[in-house]
């Protein structure tokens, strides 16, 4: 069964290849013909099949087209590749439900309840024996009553758990994928009241509501007393910003000796954006491209010799083009070096009638290969 399908084909830099060779032409008197996908291209993450006649390029119909023609929408494109091609689908069977061998049938039981009272023994109280010795009287002697002073009730108060400094030890992480939150001076509100008809906020720390000033952070509320970083005998101000992890509240200088990773470029701790990346985490400031030196963050950068390469310095400097389609001579592919330039074996053609000269003898005029017959014709097509 024949059915058209259009297919979108998006990237972020212009040099990442699309991943695909196409074939024919008006002036190979042949449709274009998807020739060939790459493994993990984006032309097969798009669902590009090899052997799919593409019927229209950008919404342009090419069957009228030459070949380069071709090549011009498809370069033309930009960042931005759509395509549509005419497929052959192989038809699919029904399928039929699955057989439901027979079970047996349930089997009811009735339910006995059980004889109230079985199994349980009935006693009779029994009184205890009477006494022999008649009772005797004795004078009666109250309790000497010992004044205590009155003492008033004392209000509680929070106790956070004691620690000596000397024996606290960071607490593992539960969540090894969990983010740490940076708070920085600017975000912290230092507050004299919450307000006549708002409600009086309650300590994120002690859970005690707070009557009179208090601090806002990360959508929290702290009294005075128990704004302070969690590590036992710390005394630095967190007035200038902290870092939650896990609960917790922690100053900068603490977090950073304590829970923050290591650079492995510069081996400084890392506060805030990291980038994880070859196994490792770094500054964003520090994972550069080793040729144009600018940060990589996000980006989809490539390895040579251990060396990191930017999209574009990598296109530059270590891909190999083909002079006539612009498109890369990716590893496996026919390709000849001539006239100074690399080609694709099928893209070295003549200049005019477009047979191919790979295996053959050509002519040269003003840098361009001809055939025999066309290499002394006078009109010679740019």
């Amino acid at each position: 069964m024949t059915s058209f399908v259009t297919i979108h084909l998006t990237r972020s830099e212009s040099c990442t290849p699309w991943g695909f060779r196409m074939y024919g032409g008006k002036d190979f008197s042949s449709s274009f013909v998807v020739q060939k996908i790459n493994p993990g291209s984006l032309a097969e993450r798009g669902d590009l099949r090899n052997g799919d006649e593409i019927v229209a390029i950008q919404d342009v119909a090419v069957e009228n087209m030459l070949h380069k023609d071709g090549q011009k929408l498809v370069i033309d494109a930009g960042n931005a590749l759509k395509i549509t091609v005419k497929r052959q689908d192989s038809g699919y069977g029904s399928v039929s439900a699955p057989h439901r061998p027979a079970g047996h049938q349930p089997v009811s039981y009735p339910y006995n309840p059980p004889t109230p009272g079985a199994g349980l023994q009935q006693m009779q109280y029994q009184a205890p024996p009477s006494w022999q010795k008649p009772a005797t009287a004795t004078p009666y002697n109250p309790p000497q009553q010992q004044s205590t002073p009155y003492q008033a009730p004392q209000s509680s108060s929070y106790s956070s758990p004691q620690q000596s400094a000397a024996s606290w030890e960071p607490p593992k992480r539960r969540n090894p994928q969990a983010k740490p939150q940076v708070v920085k001076k600017s975000d912290i509100r230092f507050l004299d009241s919450a307000g006549a008809n708002q409600r009086a906020p309650q300590c994120n720390t002690c859970h005690q509501m707070i009557r009179g000033p208090f601090i806002a952070a990360m959508n929290k509320e702290f009294c005075k007393q128990h704004f302070s970083c969690s590590r036992p005998g710390c005394c630095n101000n967190l007035e200038e910003g902290f870092v939650e992890e896990e609960g917790n509240i922690y100053c900068i200088s603490d977090y950073e000796q304590y829970f923050a990773p290591r650079c492995a470029k510069c081996s400084s701790p890392i506060v805030g954006e990291c980038v994880h990346a070859l196994q490792h985490t770094f500054h964003p400031h520090c994972f550069l491209c080793v040729q144009c030196r600018q940060p990589l963050g996000s980006k989809m950068f490539h390895v040579v010799d251990k060396d990191v390469y930017c999209g574009a310095c990598w296109a530059r400097d270590h891909q190999t083009l083909c002079y006539s389609c612009d498109f890369t001579i990716d590893p496996g592919d026919r390709w000849i070096e001539a006239l100074g330039q690399n080609w694709h074996s099928d893209c070295f053609n003549c200049a005019v009638c477009q047979v191919n000269l790979a295996d053959n003898a050509f002519f040269v005029k003003n840098n361009k290969p001809f055939c025999e017959r066309h290499s002394n014709t006078k009109l010679v097509r740019a």
